[in-house]
């Protein structure tokens, strides 16, 4: 077992109680897998954001989606979400249209998109399976579970 919490965020004072220490450990593992993840996406050139919202824009088809369509699939909440398409249409990664309103857009994600985050679906595949391989499946399911509970209840 590696170090505790308290010993890693080298605090001197106890938690409030077991809810303060499990937000802070959820907070501090996924800023720990966040950070990985943006270490393999840096070389493209792609930050995090970006990448979630092409495999959203992928997954949508030649049907597209609206900039909030997009934003309430979005695993992190982005608050631009239209700077952020802005950005990767002015990358060639996505393209707009179809209505005169700015919120009305169709976003759909381009060919040069598609060619960028295709072949990202292995390595990124690979990296889940590296954070994770020291945890059997049951326990996996169960820190799924878990995880649904608070957001569930949040």
């Amino acid at each position: 077992m590696g170090r505790s919490l308290r010993a890693e965020l080298r605090s001197t004072r106890p938690f409030h109680g077991p809810e303060h220490e499990a937000y802070l450990a959820v907070q501090r593992t996924a800023d720990l897998l966040y950070s990985q993840l943006g270490e393999l996406l840096e070389p493209y050139a792609l930050t995090q954001k970006g990448y979630n919202v092409l495999r959203i824009l992928r997954g949508a088809g030649e049907a597209g989606l609206t900039a909030n369509e997009i934003a309430t699939r979005m695993v992190n909440v982005e608050t631009d979400i239209e700077a952020l398409l802005v950005n990767l249409r002015v990358g060639g990664l996505a393209a707009a249209g179809g209505h005169d309103s700015a919120a009305d857009l169709t976003w759909r994600i381009t060919e040069c998109g598609r060619d960028l985050i295709d072949p990202l679906d292995e390595p990124v595949h690979t990296l889940h399976v590296k954070q994770f391989r020291h945890l059997s499946e049951a326990t996996l399911r169960l820190l799924i579970g878990l995880l649904q509970d608070v957001r569930d209840q949040s």
